[in-house]
């Protein structure tokens, strides 16, 4: 295969350097290896799904669960590399105002949908970002509200990090109403991020 094809492929939103490693935390680093994973599990599914012999389908098919597995246990170590980021004591640890990052999400999906109005997910993703930032300003999701390192500010990976936040949420509020709220939350955002990764890739 060309190999420019192929390489580890840099998220949107980060430059060379940090993709290389330089400046990134293990939670960050972590992101990419699963998005990685999951590019490589969809490559296998596609040679299984137009092999020309059984045995292509079967050997592409046992690589396709490989990198399912992967997968698996590197979102395994992000989740653990998420809890440090929010257990540290870092001096520049600040309340999360989920309304607000809310809002910042919505704007780069509305961002997106302006440089390419054919894709109208990309509206209704800021739509439903801009509905999620209404009810948590209006209820939020734990007062006092969290305290933490700054959260990631590209659209791509702040999309991550609040499914992250909300499926942690979800497992460790103190109320059982609180905790099915998070959930909810949290399949909303997996959602999302499914989403826009489809919409990324086309």
């Amino acid at each position: 295969p060309d190999i420019a094809q192929v390489k580890w492929e840099t998220p949107p939103g980060y430059d060379e350097d940090e993709a290389r490693g330089a400046e990134l935390g293990a939670y960050e680093a972590l992101a990419f290896a699963v998005r990685n994973e999951e590019r490589a599990f969809a490559f296998w599914s596609y040679v299984s799904a137009s092999a020309p012999t059984t045995e292509v389908r079967d050997a592409a098919e046992r690589m396709a669960r490989e990198e399912l597995e992967h997968a698996k246990t590197l979102r395994r170590e992000r989740r653990k590399a998420f809890f440090q980021l929010r257990h540290d004591a870092a001096a520049d640890q600040q309340p999360y105002d989920l309304a607000a990052l809310e809002l910042e999400v919505r704007k780069g999906f509305n961002e997106r949908f302006h440089i390419d109005k054919k894709r109208g997910e990309y509206r209704d993703l800021a739509d439903e970002a801009r509905k999620l930032s209404l009810d948590l300003a209006s209820n939020p999701l734990q007062e006092p509200a969290p305290v933490g390192p700054p959260p990631p500010r590209s659209l791509d990976a702040l999309c991550e990090w609040l499914a992250d936040y909300y499926i942690e949420a979800g497992e460790h509020l103190p109320s059982q109403a609180a905790r099915d709220r998070a959930q909810i939350l949290a399949t909303v955002a997996v959602r999302r991020l499914a989403l826009m990764r489809h919409l990324d890739a086309k």
